[in-house]
């Protein structure tokens, strides 16, 4: 399952935590970027891509993921 977020979206939501050592950096923003552009690729080839809105809620996007498992799993029965 690939959450795809804003590049604002997930700054803001990892801004301050220290426990990303990849973020620790003179510009957090810009490491962000390169990394998603590196990783994008990858992300891609998941199953499930789930596009996040800026005002989305756990519990939003916890629904939105488990309707797109069950169409992952009936479409993998059914073939």
């Amino acid at each position: 399952v690939w959450l795809d977020a804003p590049i604002e979206v997930l700054h803001s939501r990892l801004q301050g935590d220290q426990t990303r050592p990849l973020l620790q950096d003179r510009d957090p923003l810009g490491k962000l970027q390169a990394l998603l552009e590196k990783r994008r690729p990858l992300y891609a080839n998941a199953d499930v891509h789930i596009h996040v809105e800026p005002k989305s809620t756990p519990e939003q996007l916890t629904i939105l993921v488990l309707a797109e498992l069950k169409k992952v799993v009936k479409s993998s029965v059914l073939n």
